[in-house]
């Protein structure tokens, strides 16, 4: 029977008592696994292996983004016309962007003064 702040409030072990598949305090019956004897060693060798994946893990997400990096630094280092192409695209990126900001910006402004203007008049 699990235990914890939620189930502490039901403490009568009568309401259990119905089902034979339930053990563990507050019941009588012991449960299998606490009888079972090396249980312990089990979870050491389960723990140290989840430590060894997990070291794995971290190795090829480092070595993939290591290689992503360079693949892609290493190309626009070593091809002038990627380079070149590169920073273009990133130039041409900010000013479209730039622009576009502008426009709305200034048609937000248009629309603000015209919903003053209008509201001006009504009075």
């Amino acid at each position: 029977i699990p235990q914890g702040p939620q189930l502490s409030t039901l403490d009568d072990p009568s309401i259990y008592g119905g089902n034979p598949f339930l053990c563990g305090p507050p019941l009588p019956n012991k449960c299998f696994h606490d009888d079972f004897q090396g249980g312990n060693e089990d979870e050491e060798k389960d723990h140290k292996e989840g430590k060894v994946e997990k070291v794995w893990f971290y190795c090829v997400i480092a070595l993939g983004y290591f290689i992503g990096f360079w693949a892609v630094t290493g190309s626009l280092l070593l091809k002038r016309s990627w380079r070149l192409a590169y920073f273009q695209y990133i130039d041409e990126s900010t000013h479209r962007i730039n622009v576009s900001l502008t426009i709305h910006l200034a048609t937000f402004k248009e629309r603000l003064t015209g919903i003053v203007v209008l509201s001006d008049t009504l009075w």
